[in-house]
């Protein structure tokens, strides 16, 4: 109904959001790969660490970040993701088929000592990094990524905050990583520019604690 495709495309948009019309084969193909497929490999991901073990070592006690940052939506609601599965089992089977074949692609590389993919299939993925981070930022090229360590005890992320924002320093992005009690963690902050970043890690550095700044996508 035309009327009231226009009628929903102006309510999307006074709320500030982009509407994008699509037929619903199209939108189904499109969220598995984005958001279905995605779920299923952290789960598989976690459930293949969880069963492991190397020697009498359980992976899972020996993690680091990688595994956190690659399973963080692993163990969603079954209640909701096992119909969202099912539902969109035809797209979302083809695309666990295309990335079964993109795995055979890696797995074949390092059986040859193929050096070559291996750069160029990293180099692509750092290509796409880039693509998606600009879907969010204006210019992702321009971020830094300050890593801070701070200890477990309330009111640390509320200052840092506080302090950055006293000196007008926008936080593009933030991220925390718990360790343990004892060792705290670990503030990822994301800020635009070379200059705002120094300054957000003097600030921070004033107030002891340790920083370590890094642009966000890497140069080839």
């Amino acid at each position: 109904d035309p009327d009231r495709h226009r009628v929903v495309h102006r309510f999307v948009s006074a709320l500030g959001a982009v509407p994008v019309a699509i037929d619903p084969a199209s939108h189904d193909r499109l969220v598995a790969v984005t958001s279905h497929l995605p779920h299923a490999l952290a789960n598989l991901l976690l459930n293949q660490a969880g069963a492991a073990r190397v020697d009498g070592h359980e992976p899972l006690s020996n993690a680091g970040g990688s595994l956190r940052d690659m399973t963080r939506i692993a163990g969603a609601n079954p209640r909701i993701w096992v119909d969202i599965f099912l539902e969109n089992r035809e797209a979302l089977g083809a695309a666990l088929a295309e990335h079964r074949r993109r795995l055979e692609q890696v797995e074949a590389a390092l059986a040859a000592g193929d050096a070559g993919f291996l750069a160029k299939w990293i180099g692509e993925a750092s290509a796409n990094r880039r693509r998606l981070l600009e879907t969010a930022y204006e210019d992702p090229g321009a971020l830094q990524r300050l890593r801070v360590h701070v200890p477990d005890r309330p009111g640390v992320i509320a200052g840092i905050a506080q302090a950055l924002g006293a000196e007008r320093i926008n936080i593009a992005d933030f991220d925390l990583q718990h360790l343990s009690s004892e060792r705290g963690g670990t503030v990822t902050i994301l800020v635009a520019g070379e200059q705002e970043a120094a300054r957000a890690a003097e600030i921070l550095e004033a107030q002891g604690y340790g920083v370590v700044v890094a642009p966000v996508l890497e140069e080839s």
